[in-house]
Parts: structure tokens; sequence; C-alpha cells
């Protein structure tokens, strides 16, 4: 029913993500079309799948359409409608991705070729990384000469180059390995798992590390009865072997994630002035003050930074977190419609499944990627969204439809 060549392309998405903004662009327009060119072959499946998510997809189409709206407000009406009339490809992709999986992963056919592709695609990027923070290393005791950019004195991106979101890619690496084998309970899934934390942490990625951290610590919280004290004891020691090392021969990532316990004891000792001055809370603050221009549908799609200037002396494209950056584009109408998207992603799924491990495994996942205090990537951002929409329709699929794959 779907051609061979989308398996394909499926299979090497994580490469195209690697590759740049418009290899992964390319590839969701590519799904796109083959599905709308093909749709009277997919009618009855679209049918199915509108049926069996009817409130979901209905809050998401709302949710597009209030997105559009709110570029009769914007200060650049093009730009707003443009992005926010073409950030449908990522729901079409949505659609098309569950009705592959419900053909593809049917019985758990193929789920073994995606865990072992996707697993030596984020080997390939770990390793990339894990090799720059080696040759800093050699740098710094003199043994190589070698002359860095400004940015791999505190962060390591390997392949993504100046791009620094290796380490929410990694994290995604993460979800995937937990989805493709949600028992988590082999050897090589708990090494790898480790490994994987490891170098999120080398990446300098603060938030990354701490939300793939508290998963890891979730997932084998999930499995305690099956975890071997032997394997538990050793994560705890990679783990604090590996933060000595890396802080012994980098200051400059050491003060990067002292940084984060330095504002966390502020905050216990209400030092909120010290806070106050962080430049990510000034971009949360000013997705605050944009949005307070137009409550209802906000500035427009990809109108903050135009806005920001007005209200902020930091401004960036985006306030670096999900929910502002939708509170201040798409106003109140816009972040009660995706708190409600992700309402129904999330915990919506049938009785039988709802307390099993595997579906609150998957939930683990999803808050981890949905955090509301967390600094993100732009919600908007094409690139961004390209790996994000790919990883909720599998953690989707994984939690709607448990009763196609055995587990």
């Amino acid at each position: 029913m779907i051609h061979k060549h989308i398996n394909l392309l499926y299979l090497f998405f994580p490469v195209a993500f690697i590759l740049g903004p418009l290899a992964a662009e390319v590839l969701v327009v590519y799904i796109n079309l083959y599905f709308l060119f093909n749709f009277n072959k997919f009618k009855k499946k679209v049918i199915d799948l509108f049926n069996e998510n009817k409130i979901l997809i209905i809050i998401i189409f709302i949710f597009f359409v209030t997105s559009i709206i709110s570029s009769i407000n914007a200060s650049e009406k093009f730009i707003a409608f443009y992005k926010s009339f073409f950030h449908l490809r990522f729901y079409i992709f949505f659609i098309f991705t569950i009705i592959f999986c419900k053909y593809y992963f049917y019985k758990n056919r193929n789920l073994e070729n995606y865990k072992k592709i996707y697993l030596l695609i984020f080997l390939f990027l770990s390793l990339s990384v894990l090799i720059e923070f080696l040759v800093h290393y050699l740098y710094e005791i003199n043994i190589i000469d070698y002359r860095f950019q400004f940015y791999q004195y505190s962060r390591y991106s390997g392949l993504f180059g100046h791009e620094l979101i290796a380490g929410s890619f990694l994290q995604k690496g993460l979800i995937f390995l937990l989805l493709f084998s949600l028992k988590f309970q082999s050897k090589f899934n708990f090494f790898f798992g480790t490994y994987l934390l490891l170098i999120i942490f080398l990446t300098g990625e603060r938030i990354a590390f701490l939300y793939s951290l508290i998963l890891y610590i979730l997932v084998i919280s999930a499995n305690i009865k099956k975890v071997d004290l032997k394997k538990l004891l050793l994560f705890f020691f990679l783990i604090i072997s590996i933060v000595y090392f890396s802080f012994q021969n980098s200051i400059h990532l050491k003060e990067r994630y002292l940084s984060i316990y330095n504002h966390s004891l502020s905050l216990i000792n209400s030092d909120v002035r010290k806070n106050l001055d962080s430049p990510y809370f000034k971009l949360f603050s000013s997705g605050i003050s944009v949005w307070k221009k137009n409550k209802l549908f906000g500035v427009g799609v990809r109108n903050y930074r135009i806005e920001c200037k007005n209200y902020s002396e930091i401004c960036s494209t985006h306030p670096h977190n999900y929910y502002l950056e939708i509170l201040a584009e798409n106003g109140i109408l816009g972040i009660v419609l995706f708190i409600l998207m992700l309402f129904f992603l999330i915990f919506v799924c049938k009785k039988t499944f709802f307390f099993k491990k595997e579906n609150l495994l998957i939930i683990f996942c999803f808050l981890v990627l949905f955090t509301p205090l967390a600094s993100t990537g732009s919600y908007y951002n094409n690139h961004n969204s390209s790996l994000l929409w790919l990883t909720i329709s599998f953690l989707y699929f994984f939690k709607r439809y448990f009763y196609l794959i055995k587990y």
C-alpha cells in the first residue's frame, strides 16, 4: 500500500536532520506531496484515523486556523500568514506518519530495522561529539595545536557545527531507544542509553541533559524490579566519573553547568534580582510583554522577533520556550488550544493501556519534550519542527495504537 521508498525516507530521517534544514525540509515536503497525490488510496485510512482521533484532529485544525487569523494583527503580515499557513505541512506529516506506522509496524514488523538504523545514526553523531571533546582535551594538555571556534570552548556539537543542537538531537535518540524497546531490559539498551546520556552531558546543553537524566531515572525506576543492582551502581559510577573528568579538564563546561546550580541556589535564597538578570529570564519575560500587545490572538507567527525590540534589551528570534512563543504569537486562544492539543496527545488513550508501564514511560517522554519551564527551540522553526513532529508522531502511535504492537 505504501511504497518502499517512503519507508527508506523515514529510516534515514535523522540523517536528513543532521545534513541541515534544507534536507529535512525537502523530506517533509516530499512526504506531504506523496500523501496528497495518493490521497484516494489513503482515503479510507484517513477516515478511520479521523474517527479514532476526532477531537485531537479538530483541535489541531482550529489551532492552525487561529494561527492564520493572528497574522491580521502582525506587523509583518505576509511573514505571519506565510509561516502559519505552511506550518500545515507538519500537521499533514503527523497524520501520514501515523498511517505509515500503523502499516509498517503492525505486529512489530520492521521495528528491529528502525531500532538498528536509528541507533547507528545517533551513535555516529554522538561519536563526532566525543571526538570533538577529546580533541579539545588534547589541546588543553598541549599535545596538539588546533584552532577552535569560540563556541567550542564550552559547547560541543559534532557534525552540527555552529548549530548547537546536538544535545537536544541526542535527547530524541534516547526517546527513540526507549520507544523501540519499551521493556528496556537488555544490557545493550541500558549501556547505550547511559552512553547517550553522557554524550548529552558533554554537549553542554544543560536543559537537554537535565531532562534526559530525569527521563532515564524514571525509566530505571519503572523497571526497578528487573534492574540489576550492579547495573544501577555502574550507572551512577559512570555518571559521576565522566562529570568529574569533564569538569577537571574543561573549565568552560564546568562553569556552564555550575551556573544552573548558582541560579537554583539564588532562588532558594530568594535572590530574585540575580535571576531577573539572567538572559533566559529576560527572554521569557519579553514573551509575556509581547503577548500583552494583543492578548487574544497574539502578534502573529514569527513576529515576536520584530515586537521584542520594543519591550526588552535582550531579544532573539523566539523567547526560547514553546508556551511563551505561542502565547506571544498566537495569544490566549492559541495557548489554550496548544495545551488542549498536548493533553490529547499525552493523556488520551484506551483505558486498558492507560496504567500500563509502557504508557507511563511514553507519557514521561512527552513531558520531557514539553516541560513548561524548559528552554526550547522555536515551535515554528522548520528545522526544529521536522524532528519534533516525527518524535511526536512516533510517541503518539506507540501510545494510541499499542494493540497493533506485540509488547
